[in-house]
């Protein structure tokens, strides 16, 4: 196991206490999962379980408060909004519409120190759109796949969550 797939795996309780001794910091340990993130998901054959990356993590690292989650990464489902992430619902339309304030789940987050590292797929809008909807699909980025069986589907509506946890991309 490489580095980032170690940390990829490793319960959030874990990669916590490694954060407060000091034994990994929060940029080194964003940089790794990103890393993760683009070598097993953000690929042809990936599970397509990550929509958007935050492109802010150095501003977040380094404003980051004391909170017992101080510099661990999470992946927020795209139907919740986070700055600095799209919040499309998995819809195109709501494709390029600025998101200018945290939902309250990320304000807390980030309150606890958190780092927003990117957003999940999902089904679009949630599985609500029809009873006849695909599970785990979205229009904006299609189908997540099973991490451990790419010819299967996620599914369900937090199915880009479920598969990056499944694949080890995030502990949250």
């Amino acid at each position: 196991m490489d580095a980032a797939e170690t940390l990829g795996f490793a319960p959030a309780a874990q990669l916590t206490a490694m954060l407060s001794a000091g034994e990994i910091s929060p940029t080194e340990l964003a940089a790794e999962l990103t890393h993760r993130i683009a070598a097993v998901d953000d690929v042809a054959d990936g599970s397509q379980s990550v929509l958007a990356m935050c492109v802010d993590i150095e501003r977040q690292v380094s404003a980051l408060p004391d909170g017992p989650l101080r510099g661990l990464p999470v992946l927020i489902k795209d139907n919740i909004e986070a700055v600095g992430l799209p919040a499309t619902a998995g819809s195109l339309a709501l494709a390029g519409r600025p998101v200018s304030v945290d939902a309250p789940l990320v304000a807390r987050l980030r309150a606890a120190g958190a780092v927003i590292l990117g957003s999940t797929n999902l089904s679009e809008w949630a599985n609500m759109r029809s009873p006849m909807s695909s599970s785990g699909w979205s229009a904006i980025g299609g189908l997540t796949r099973n991490p451990w069986d790419l010819t299967r589907s996620a599914g369900g509506s937090s199915s880009g969550s479920g598969a990056a946890l499944a694949a080890g991309l995030a502990p949250l």
